[in-house]
């Protein structure tokens, strides 16, 4: 199987990189984990779902993995597109802010791969 573009689960990241970009021309493959996860108050904390702070963002490579666009300083082709590129999360759902900063990843590979 051959993709341009593959994206590691549809949750309000990965969904919302997928429908950006629909559009674009470019094969995408979407990959979830697996089976439907039962409504348990353990599957449903914010801290759970909402997994952030689980990688730096910034400039330097030794503090940081990935940089201020969310690409990998290690993989030249691995971007992130959920909640991991955030610090923590405010009193809020952080859904918006991570289908945001999907778009913005989105628009950074539509420029990088020449994708209309």
């Amino acid at each position: 199987m051959d993709a341009d573009v593959i994206i590691i689960g549809s949750g309000a990241g990965g969904g919302t990189l997928a429908r950006a970009l629909a559009s674009s021309g470019l094969s995408i493959l979407i990959l979830e984990r697996g089976d439907y996860l039962p409504r348990e108050p353990a599957n449903w904390d914010a801290e759970t779902v909402f997994n952030t702070n689980r990688y730096h963002t910034g400039v330097d490579p030794q503090q940081s993995v990935f940089d201020p666009t969310c690409r990998s300083h290690e993989f030249d082709n691995l971007y992130v597109a959920d909640a991991s590129f955030m610090p923590s999360i405010s009193a809020v759902n952080p859904s918006l802010t991570i289908m945001a900063n999907a778009l913005r990843v989105a628009e950074i590979l539509r420029h990088r791969l020449g994708a209309a």
